[in-house]
């Protein structure tokens, strides 16, 4: 969860970060946010695999979980996806490293 580590770290000192893992690492990212003692640290999920899905779909992927990602970066929140578009995986709902 290198990710999750480094999206952690960078809240901490205070830089927004929107951290963003495939669904196949959903249990290995709640138990690693509990162990680093933010259970609620908020991350975005898309489905697994991204490596061999070429571009397009990728591309895809990204602009689904694009309004989100603004959202955590702005707000430190995640938020309910925008009537008609494409629902990215969303977990934990407020960033406790924030004030």
């Amino acid at each position: 969860p290198i990710c999750l580590h480094d999206g952690i770290t960078l809240e901490r000192q205070g830089i927004p970060a929107a951290t963003i893992i495939t669904a196949v690492f959903a249990s290995t990212a709640r138990a690693y946010t509990r162990l680093m003692g933010v259970p609620d640290f908020p991350y975005l999920m898309c489905p697994h695999p991204i490596t061999n899905i070429g571009g397009d779909a990728l591309l895809e992927r990204a602009n689904a979980l694009a309004p989100a990602v603004r959202a955590l970066l702005i707000t430190g929140e995640t938020t309910p996806p925008i009537a008609g578009e494409p629902a990215p995986l969303i977990a934990g709902e407020t960033t406790p490293l924030r004030s």
